[in-house]
């Protein structure tokens, strides 16, 4: 079991971008589906809690 887990900037910055990435071909596949736009926000993570 890990006892010291540290997420850095770098690691907070690299699932936000996942996220990002995902969200966004999740918004174009269900435009596609629904054959209208779809517009989505992001979420704001600040200090490991969604805004």
């Amino acid at each position: 079991m890990i006892n010291n887990l540290t997420i850095t900037n770098l690691h907070l910055d690299i699932l936000k971008e996942i996220g990002n990435i995902g969200a966004g071909n999740a918004a174009t596949a269900l435009s596609t589906l629904l054959r209208k736009k779809v517009r989505y926000e992001y979420p704001r993570c600040k200090n490991g809690f969604i805004r």
